[in-house]
This record gives structure tokens, C-alpha cells and sequence, in this order.
């Protein structure tokens, strides 16, 4: 763990493994959130922004975080199935360009236990770490401009589901109908960090 200084009264901390930086997140932000304005967490980052009356060192943050493998294996985490038809408009092209069958993609893309690693790029869209090194593709080339709500994609490192329609360059290999974001929710994200994701075949006869 690495901890800069990137502002007056902001940091960034720098993790070796998911499983500390999630940990680290929900210490930070539910454990001590009076300390603090802003936590966000990145695939192995922690940005924080301390609460304008609370003065604080890097020095007073690593030493909160000094049992963070105590605080990693004694966080709450939900197991989630996310049923999941694969007929994706790019899964004949993804089998192609990782040299498999297509039956060869859907094995493997369930097979895979996941992890939330973080959140971003719109509400409710979870960056799931796991995935089979067979299926680390790149991004598509140029983006679509509209990906639908449950498209099941893949890119790069990380699996995910498009919680609403928006625009996209993952790989689409399947569709769910599993609702990601409940902004009338008290958690409106269905997948928070440090959560373990299955995606399961359903098929359509």
C-alpha cells in the first residue's frame, strides 16, 4: 500500500490486490465515513477527500488501514447469478478473434467466478474481474452508439452488464433481463464491490 498526497486534504492510495483495496473502500467509506468527504474506488485505487473539518496525514491513513487484511476477510459479500441468454451481436466475432467455438466462449464466460472489483462509467455498471484469459479481447475498434439495458459484454480483463441503454465499445456476447440499477432502491446498484458474480446459461427454445 502506497499513500500520495494530491491535494489539501485529498489522497490517493495504491493497493497490491483487489481484495484490499475493496476491503479498504468499505472501511473507509461505512466504517469511518464521518472523516470523510469523498472515497471512490478505482480497480486499485482509493481516492480520498477528507471532510473539510478534519485535518489528516497519509501517516493517520495507514495507520487506519493497518489491518486491512483483517478488515478484507471479514467483509459482508453477496453471491449473485445473473441468468444470462448468449446471442450477443459480437459472439461469433469474439469465438473468431480468440481462436474458439462459440459453445467454447459461453463455457468459459460461465465457468468464470467474479468479483466486483469497482464501479464507474455510468450507474450501476460493475467492472467484474475473473475473467478466462482466453476471452481478454480488446475493445471493439468503434464504439456503438447504443448498447441496450442487459447486454452481457466482455473487454479486455473485466466482464460486465450495461445496467441502462448507452453508448458502448465492449464485445456483446449475451443479454439479461436481471435489473442492475433501482435508482428507487436503498443500494439502487444490484452489484457492489467485493460482490462474486456467476453468469448462467439460460437458454431460449
Amino acid at each position: 500500500m502506497k499513500i500520495y498526497s494530491i491535494g489539501p486534504n485529498a489522497f490517493i492510495v495504491d493497493f497490491d490486490t483487489s481484495d484490499l483495496v475493496i476491503a479498504s473502500f468499505k472501511y473507509l467509506r461505512m466504517g469511518i465515513p464521518h472523516l470523510f468527504e469523498e472515497v471512490i474506488l478505482g480497480a486499485d485505487t482509493i481516492v480520498i477527500k477528507a471532510a473539510e473539518q478534519v485535518a489528516i496525514t497519509s501517516s493517520a491513513i495507514a495507520e487506519m488501514l493497518n489491518d486491512v487484511g483483517a478488515i478484507a476477510g471479514g467483509r459482508d459479500q453477496k453471491d449473485i447469478e445473473i441468468p444470462t441468454v448468449y446471442d450477443g451481436l459480437d459472439l461469433d466475432s469474439t469465438a473468431a478473434l480468440a481462436g474458439l467455438t462459440v459453445r467454447e466462449v459461453i463455457d468459459l464466460h460461465c465457468a468464470a467466478p467474479y468479483t466486483v472489483s469497482f464501479l464507474g462509467f455510468a450507474p450501476g455498471f460493475a467492472y467484474l474481474v475473473g475473467l478466462h484469459p482466453s476471452l481478454e479481447l480488446p475493445r471493439l475498434s468503434s464504439p456503438r452508439g447504443l448498447v441496450p439495458k442487459g447486454a452481457v459484454a466482455i473487454a479486455e480483463s473485466y466482464s460486465a452488464v450495461y445496467p441502462n441503454p448507452s453508448p458502448g465499445g465492449w464485445r456483446l456476447i449475451g443479454r439479461t433481463e436481471l435489473n442492475l440499477w433501482d435508482p428507487s432502491a436503498p443500494e439502487p446498484a444490484l452489484l457492489q464491490p467485493g460482490d462474486r458474480v456467476r453468469f448462467v446459461e439460460r437458454r431460449i427454445w
